[in-house]
């Protein structure tokens, strides 16, 4: 049966499953862009320490910083018995 996974294509052997794989990196560049070209002047991120997510972080981070702003960075820690929702620390 035909199969297509989106995300995770790392951990799945290339030649059994396809996968779909986001840019994680243009994905946190164009929001930063998006941001910027509206002038907006604080800017955070607000990740975790997922592989995914550090790519988008440090693209998001570095269009800023070539812009000559700064990012607070806000980590995303769930509690033990998380189910929805969400919990984030600053740091």
């Amino acid at each position: 049966m035909p199969t297509v996974r989106l995300g995770g294509g790392d951990a799945v052997p290339a030649k059994t499953i396809y996968c779909v794989q986001p840019d994680d990196a243009s994905i946190g560049r164009m929001a930063a862009e998006h941001f910027l070209q509206r002038g907006l002047r604080s800017f955070a991120y607000c990740g975790t320490d997922h592989v995914f997510s550090i790519g988008r972080q440090t693209a998001y981070e570095q269009t800023l910083a070539d812009a000559g702003r700064t990012c607070r960075e806000i980590v995303y820690s769930p509690p033990e018995d998380h189910v929805a929702g969400s919990t984030c620390r600053h740091v």
